[in-house]
């Protein structure tokens, strides 16, 4: 299986020239943001960082932190992000942890920063302005290279930290695999099931409609009949991810097969942006995560339920 470096190579060699992000009055193809996230795994590794080391961001959701994760995903480094509202003593806890050898900032969280006991022990970098005379992470950015695949499928992506309430926060592993078969999943789920209807002549807002039910069939499928009759197994939490993934890993390709990799291009028909907890997602997003996501996880909760005997204590599955 291909790492994420790689991964993001062939969206360069693929769309070179496409549009790839937009931040403000930022927007870079894909082959512009390469060379970008190409100069920083550069900087990176003149820090001194190395293979399987801990990258600890304290950012909001903007273009330098999209950078900064994939510049580590190349490198083998460990992206290990923290909400940028974290308080002194949750950033004194994170770095402990994971032993992060580089901090990431920038004005939103230097509050905290600055009251933190072990942020001022290890190498800090500030994004945008800030009263520190931290290193400024728009000095990687001027140097452009190509970005360099360094890291394996099997290589650490990410560290998440969970939210804590029963005790201390636990550092959660994310393999590169991992990451690469969750997005292909992604795309399935959100992209060309919707493609496919509307290829069928099929208007866009009947398409948008009814891939969350299909997918919520194809969870309930899923649960109900591959699990149960099939592998019989009580793992049943570990079964759903290892299923739903493959299916969609395999109706991805199916559907790339018939339609090509990018089918159609089509404007969101929902214009704008909410701003949520600091953050900005496009309305149009927002609809499908929460219509989408909603509808297929009833359909996998309606399986397990079925599996339960009709008794579903919970909405966790």
């Amino acid at each position: 299986m291909l790492d994420l470096g790689r991964t993001f190579l062939q969206s360069v060699d693929r769309s070179a020239n496409t549009t790839a992000l937009v931040d403000g009055s930022v927007r870079l193809t894909w082959g512009e943001w390469a060379r970008a996230i190409g100069g920083v795994q550069r900087g990176l590794a003149a820090l001194g960082l190395r293979h399987g080391d801990h990258v600890l961001s304290v950012l909001q959701n903007r273009y330098e932190a999209a950078t900064l994760h994939w510049a580590c995903q190349f490198s083998g480094l460990v992206m290990t992000p923290l909400n940028w509202r974290a308080k002194p003593e949750e950033i004194d806890y994170v770095l402990r942890d994971s032993e992060a050898r580089l901090l990431v900032f920038e004005a939103a969280s230097e509050e905290s920063l600055e009251s933190s006991v072990l942020g001022k022990t290890v190498t800090r970098m500030a994004v945008g302005t800030v009263r520190s005379e931290a290193p400024r992470f728009d000095d990687l950015l001027k140097e452009r290279r190509d970005p360099t695949p360094l890291a394996r499928a099997e290589d650490l992506s990410l560290m998440l930290y969970t939210s804590g309430t029963t005790g201390a926060p636990k550092g959660v592993p994310r393999r590169q695999r991992t990451e690469r078969v969750a997005a292909l999943a992604h795309v399935a789920q959100n992209r060309y099931l919707t493609v496919a209807l509307l290829a069928t002549g099929m208007s866009f807002w009947w398409a948008l409609v009814l891939t969350p039910l299909l997918m919520a069939v194809l969870g309930f499928v899923t649960e109900r009949g591959l699990i149960q009759r099939v592998f019989h197994s009580k793992d049943r939490h570990t079964l759903t991810l290892l299923l739903t993934f493959g299916v969609a890993v395999v109706l991805e390709d199916a559907l790339k097969i018939a339609f090509g990799a990018n089918p159609l291009r089509l404007e969101a028909p929902i214009s704008g942006a909410t701003e949520m907890l600091g953050l900005f997602f496009p309305n149009y997003r927002l609809f499908v995560m929460l219509f989408g996501g909603g509808a297929h996880r009833w359909g996998m909760a309606a399986g397990l339920s079925h599996l339960a005997g009709g008794h579903r204590s919970s909405g966790r599955i």
